[in-house]
């Protein structure tokens, strides 16, 4: 039961709130430069990761955009190939950023990492038409969450391996 302080401030975390980044008023032209520079690449970063690495049901996603509004009607639809489509509910974090869980697809999605389409709506109706994409892991439905986490640490040991040294 040590863990459920953690869990219960990990949640509310995730559903809280994030401040954005200061304007840089007093800082350089230079300073500004550099900023946006290392913003740039960590956006890079992280969108050559959300296709690299694969991302199944339950896991959460943080979307960068600019001017978001926070609405109660503020939703997320993913989609595979046009033939699978589901929304949940978006987080709003700032004016920057929202986030969202990835829902269960379904089993019409074939076990295996596909390609998974995200776009936003504000209202609920409306979606947007970027649909920025993320590799979805597809999982067998009666795995336990014994075997999920075991299959996400095999996944991450596979990810963090180096490659082979020449000689």
């Amino acid at each position: 039961m040590a863990e459920t302080p953690d869990l219960e401030q990990r949640e509310k975390d995730w559903l809280a709130e994030q401040p954005e980044e200061d304007s840089p008023e007093e800082k350089t032209d230079e300073e500004i430069q550099k900023l946006e520079e290392e913003k740039q690449k960590k956006a890079e970063e992280e969108t050559l990761e959300s296709t690299t690495v694969a991302k199944r049901k339950g896991y959460r996603l943080f979307i960068y955009g600019a001017n978001f509004m926070k609405t109660p009607e503020m939703m997320a639809k993913f989609t595979w190939e046009d033939k699978v489509t589901q929304t949940t509910g978006l987080i709003y974090k700032n004016g920057t950023m929202v986030a969202a869980q990835i829902p269960d697809l379904g089993a019409e999605v074939p076990e295996g990492e596909h390609l998974v389409s995200v776009d936003l709506s504000l209202d609920g109706q409306q979606f947007s038409a970027n649909g920025v994409k993320f590799l979805y892991k597809s999982v067998d439905p009666n795995l336990t969450e014994e075997e999920l986490k075991k299959m996400d640490e095999e996944d991450a040991k596979g990810a963090k391996k180096p490659g082979g040294k020449k000689k």
